[in-house]
Formats: structure tokens, sequence, C-alpha cells
């Protein structure tokens, strides 16, 4: 159960997931409150059933629950695993008193200050959520499984969870879908409109406060002075599309940083970029990060916790305090003028990657969660 197929971290994580799982053992359905819908192809004939709980004739605010019940009434699943706080909800309320196993995946520290604040929700938002949140858990008692370290010990406080009810797993990447086809990366930058002199320096995500895109680019207008051939793409959407465009434009960077909105593209993205910059203020885990590292692109990243579980600075990345745009500016030099640097980070990043985040190494490590939950049932 998610709140759409659209193109966030969560829904690429349960695709993977669900693509690599031995079907042996387990076989998925995906219920899903709405569009977007982007990754429905991608999942054909990897699945089961997909359905979207939108399209009911049932009213009134609980419908989500009351037709995911009816869902599950039909489908009878044995374990029903959600991601994100609406679809949480909604798969507690709907399967309570069914006698099917739980899991809920945590990919974000929802109730640490810094991530509120940066979504704007006000005090009592915060209560009321959380309450929601563990009433409803309660009804359930779900395995939580968190994507860091650093997520599970917020949630954990926030929630008051039993350490037996909580899990690890970190985010997964799958190579083989990033793999970039031959002239992949230099039709991107025609696309573009990047000839093959510019030092590309990419970046991925939600166009929010907490992506720190801002930072990059105000080091980019520092930078430029020193690296003329540089250009920045920004790939993603979100709410400060219009704060980000003007801030471009209000620096007289609009030959130098481009905006294209999101893309299913992403391997097309990553194979026409010479760097890849990573500014968040706060995050649960950095994907975007990671499927960076997976290519053998050399990163700079702030040196927030969860990213810290693992990439190491100096050694697969470079390192950078959260808004320091000095720091970003000198990095980002670094990269341009080095190519031996960027050649020895991009492969200790690409090995990082294969040694801990490949889903054919996250993978059985979900199918235990699932079979833990199913003994627990039993």
């Amino acid at each position: 159960m998610i709140p759409s197929l659209g193109l966030g971290g969560c829904e690429r994580q349960l695709a993977d997931l669900i693509r690599h799982s031995d079907r042996a053992r387990y076989t998925h359905s995906i219920a899903y409150l709405g569009p977007p819908n982007n990754l429905i192809e991608e999942l054909d004939g990897a699945v089961e059933q997909v359905r979207d709980i939108s399209r009911t004739a049932l009213r009134g605010p609980l419908r989500g629950p009351r037709a995911l019940r009816a869902a599950l009434a039909e489908l009878q699943p044995d374990v029903v695993h959600s991601w994100l706080f609406e679809a949480d909800v909604a798969a507690r309320v709907a399967s309570a008193g069914l006698g099917c196993g739980h899991l809920t995946s945590l990919a974000a520290p929802a109730y640490d200050r810094v991530a509120t604040v940066a979504a704007g929700w006000s005090a009592h938002s915060v209560l009321a959520r959380r309450t929601l949140d563990g009433v409803t858990a309660r009804m359930v008692d779900p395995l939580f499984v968190a994507c860091s370290q650093f997520v599970a010990r917020s949630t954990a406080a926030a929630l008051r969870l039993s350490r037996d009810r909580l899990r690890v797993i970190p985010n997964s990447v799958d190579p083989a879908r990033l793999a970039p086809k031959p002239g992949e990366g230099s039709g991107k930058r025609a696309q573009l409109g990047l000839s093959r002199d510019r030092f590309v320096v990419l970046a991925m995500g939600r166009l929010d406060r907490g992506k720190g895109l801002d930072v990059l680019i105000r080091a980019t207008d520092r930078l430029r002075a020193d690296v003329p051939e540089l250009a920045v793409v920004i790939l993603g959407e979100g709410p400060r599309r219009e704060t980000l465009e003007n801030l471009v434009d209000t620096l007289g960077l609009v030959a130098t940083v481009q905006l294209p909105g999101s893309s299913l593209d992403v391997a097309g993205h990553l194979a026409m970029a010479d760097a890849f910059a990573f500014p968040s203020r706060f995050e649960g885990f950095g994907m975007a990060l990671a499927e960076a590292m997976a290519v053998g692109l050399p990163c700079v990243t702030t040196t927030l916790p969860p990213v810290l579980e693992f990439a190491k600075p100096e050694v697969d990345v470079l390192g950078v305090d959260a808004d320091d745009i000095e720091a970003l500016v000198a990095q980002l030099r670094r990269l341009a003028r080095d190519p031996d640097l960027r050649r020895r980070l991009g492969d200790a990043a690409k090995a990082t990657v294969a040694h801990r985040l490949d889903v054919r190494v996250t993978g059985p490590q979900w199918e235990d969660a699932y079979a833990a939950e199913l003994a627990r049932r039993a």
C-alpha cells in the first residue's frame, strides 16, 4: 500500500523490491490511493494486481480505508506492507482484525524538528499526525522497517516503539536500472543543449527547502568565474520551483543552471554528468546520492547523519556542512580541476553501493522481515 506510483524515492524502492523479489516465495499486489502512476508499466508482469483505490464509488473521509478493506477481503494477503503516512494509516485501519502481518516502511524522520519545520507543519499538525500514527499502529502492531539508523532512532523516540518491533534495512539501488545505453549520455547532453566540453554537475530531488538546492545555485554563482565551462542541471519538481527559477534569474545564471523538471530517464541524466551535488539540509537516507554513487559519479554531499551511515568523506564522497556555500564551492572546484580525484571517488562510490546497497543485497533482508512477521502471526 502506497499513496501513489509516482517518481518519488519510496515508489522507486517499492518497484525495485518487487521486481527483484523471490517469486517462488512471494507474490505481490499493490493498492495505491491515487495518481500519479508513472511506474505502472514498469511493474507489469511483476505483480498479481495493481489497484487504484481512488477509483471507487465510495465517498466520505474514510473511503480509502473502506475501499482498501474491500480489496483486502478479496485478496486475503498474508502481509500488508505500507509506505508513507497516508498509506500507513489507511492500511492499518482497513486491515485491523483481519489477522494478517504488517510492515510499515519508515523513509524519513517524520517527527524530527528540522523535518517538521521544513515541511511547514504547525505544532498542532505534528501532534495530530503523531497521535494518529501511534493510535493506528497500536491497532495492528506492525513491524517497523527504517531506511537508516537515524530514522529508526527518531521514530522510536517519537512513537515509543519497542526495539523488537523495529528493524533497519537501508534503501536499495538497482545498478542495472541505472546502466546507460550506448550514447545515452551524449544524447542527453545534446537534448539539453550542453556541449562535450561543459563540466556538468547534476542534482536530483524534490524542489523544496529541505533539499538545499538554493545553496547549490548560490555556489554556482561563486564558482563560475573559476570554472567557466560549468553547467548545473537540477532534476525534479516541487513547491519551490518558482523561487529557485527567480534565484537563477537574479544571479544571471540562466545560461549555466537548468531545471528541466522530473524525468523517468534517471540513467540518461546520470550518464551525461561529470559530478553530482547533494546539498540537502535534512534526509532520512539520501536516495539520489546513492544512485549517483552506484554509477560511479564523484559526489559532493552534506554530511548528514543518515548519509554518513553509507558514505565516507574523502573516501567515496566529498563532504560539506549543510548551508556552507563556500565549502560547496571549494569541493566542486576540486572535482572540476582534478580528474584523478573524480576517478578515485567514483570507483570507491560504486564499490560501496555494490557491497551495501545493491538490491540483490537488501532484497533478502526484506524477505527475512516478511518471514519473521509471518512466523510471529502463525
